[in-house]
């Protein structure tokens, strides 16, 4: 130590094993083994210089690391880093590039790419065993002075298969700044085509988000053959809670389209504050207003006059044809909640005569479910149902 400088030199060769238990992963077992050396050198103002190098092989679980390590130059302000790889039956990544750590250095940039070409080992070793894909690539790039970087990032992978669900193409880019404060002007799109969910088809899902002082958010889908929703908010954040405006929810059906009465205010935080947001569309709606709190008290209402089901169960949503009415109301503390409402459905094509109709009142309490439902025949015939369901 001199000058209040201080270098370090560490170097050494490294074993471990038996790393499922220090995971707590028993059935997962694994080893890791390297060699290391670096030199480090700091003052008041933090971390100065960086150089060595380090390699690592192993795995863990089904995970194989095949070959791992990192060189880097020091630089006076600024860490250097001549190569890194990583070699693996799960990815292949490599970077290179220089990251300034002081003002001083001049603003350096950082690229690392590689590829996904099986997941599944990983996904095992999270404890899921429905995760698999035929490639994915990730791009980053990390750039600027010290204290001011800008991140630039990229994803895409094909042919997913997640619990079930499937998409031909998922795509993701990310940008933003990161500074003394933290993460600053986060913005990123997000893409998926050819997906499905569960039995429900999704063609296409665009969204496109920022995060900051200032939030947005654009959004579209293809759901089925022929519903499509899209989406337009725009907010500010103060502190940790978030208050925006819906200026845009549009629902396209078969039958008719939706669209907003007016903008909508939300807010988000504590709780979260939903003041009119109305969908009509003619003499129909679909309104939703009201409060909503883990903590303390709900008073949520959704109303609904006119809903067409034609499409939705053309795209596996709901399992009849018809059209819908109904109130729901939430009300009561988070410990003691209380939701009560009733329904009517009209069951037949829009456009046809009605086969039927099915009305039910419910009421939804802590201790249990209360509800009756009548189901007529047009041509004659009818069928109750009534009765309690306790909750436990």
């Amino acid at each position: 130590i001199a000058d209040r400088v201080t270098r370090l030199h560490t170097d050494g060769a490294l074993a471990l094993e038996h790393l499922g238990k220090w995971t707590g992963r028993t059935g997962s077992d694994g080893r890791v083994e390297g060699d290391f050396a670096f030199d480090v050198t700091s003052d008041s103002a933090g971390l100065r210089s960086v150089g060595g190098r380090a390699n690592v092989i192993g795995g863990l679980g089904d995970v194989r690391v095949l070959g791992a390590g990192i060189a880097l130059t020091a630089m006076d302000g600024a860490v250097r880093v001549d190569s890194f790889e990583l070699r693996s039956n799960v990815a292949q990544l490599s970077g290179l590039g220089t990251i300034a750590l002081r003002q001083s250095a001049a603003p350096g940039i950082f690229k690392l790419a590689g590829r996904f070409s099986n997941v599944e080992p990983l996904a095992s070793l999270a404890g899921s065993d429905t995760v698999s894909l035929d490639s994915a690539g990730v791009a980053l790039e990390l750039r600027g002075p010290a204290r001011h970087w800008q991140f630039r990032g990229s994803g895409e992978a094909h042919s997913v298969v997640f619990a079930g669900n499937f998409a031909e193409r998922i795509g993701l880019e990310a940008s933003g700044t990161i500074d003394s404060t933290g993460l600053a002007g986060v913005q990123g799109v997000l893409q998926a085509r050819g997906a499905a969910y569960g039995k429900v088809m999704i063609p296409a899902l665009n969204v496109a988000a920022r995060y900051d002082s200032l939030v947005g958010l654009d959004a579209s889908a293809a759901i089925g053959d022929s519903i499509k929703l899209a989406t337009s908010v725009r907010g500010a954040v103060a502190g940790d809670t978030i208050r925006a405006v819906v200026r845009r929810l549009d629902l396209v059906e078969p039958s008719r389209s939706w669209s907003l009465e007016r903008p909508a205010n939300v807010v988000v935080g504590k709780r979260t504050q939903i003041d009119g947001l109305s969908l009509i569309s003619g003499s129909h709606r679909i309104a939703l207003s009201g409060i909503f709190d883990l903590r303390d008290s709900s008073d949520v209402t959704l109303g609904i006059r006119g809903l067409d089901l034609d499409g939705f169960r053309s795209a596996g949503l709901v399992p009849v044809g018809g059209r819908l009415d109904g109130e729901m109301h939430l009300i009561g503390r988070a410990d003691d909640p209380k939701l009560e409402g009733k329904v009517g459905v009209v069951i037949g094509a829009s456009e046809g005569p009605a086969q039927g109709r099915i009305d039910a009142e419910m009421l939804w309490k802590r201790q249990g479910l209360q509800f009756t439902a009548v189901a007529a025949a047009t041509a004659g015939g009818q069928l109750a149902v009534g009765g309690t369901l306790p909750y436990r």
